[in-house]
């Protein structure tokens, strides 16, 4: 996951690769869940959004806040407990 963001934040100047690697890290941490039809479901709540973020991306020129999401779900993921 850490090498995902990773990949992910170096490739802030290219929106069509980093928007593929973000759905590659989404879609890693969601497919663990073990349930098909919520990682279906989670995957078509995505393709919704997509343009919508491509919107933010081009009005607030950034990703999304620095990190600070996805650091989050892999802190969670290590510790094993979502409280």
């Amino acid at each position: 996951l850490e090498r995902m963001r990773d990949e992910m934040h170096r490739s802030t100047d290219d929106l069509d690769l980093w928007l593929k690697l973000h759905d590659k890290f989404h879609d890693f941490v969601c497919l663990r869940s073990n349930r098909p039809r919520l990682f279906r479901q989670i995957r078509t709540a995505r393709q919704a959004v997509t343009p919508y973020v491509r919107m933010y991306i081009s009005v607030y020129h950034r990703m999304e806040m620095p990190r600070a999401e996805h650091d989050l779900l892999i802190s969670v993921a290590f510790r094993g407990n979502p409280d």
